[in-house]
């Protein structure tokens, strides 16, 4: 199992609609986490629930130990990571 916490923002609804829909085509959990809350990153409707004011982390777990999983993975959250 491969575990990897990144920061992750959205400047649009857009933005937030794109990452469902680009964290939903991966076989791995998206726990995203706003203060005390935490939602599916795969729910529209849990990420809606957010405060997305504050800071978002996200908790990505891939159960394949192919470090190629969680680096297309990570490619494809590039846009919505916070450096």
């Amino acid at each position: 199992m491969q575990v990897k916490t990144v920061h992750i923002h959205f400047d649009t609804i857009e933005d937030i609609k794109t990452f469902v829909s680009e964290v939903s085509k991966f076989d791995a959990s998206f726990n995203v986490q706003s203060g005390r809350y935490i939602a599916n990153g795969k729910s529209i409707l849990g990420m809606f629930s957010l405060d997305f004011s504050k800071g978002l982390t996200v908790r990505i777990e891939v159960a394949s130990n192919d470090p190629d999983d969680m680096y297309e993975i990570l490619y494809a959250l590039k846009p919505y990571i916070r450096k």
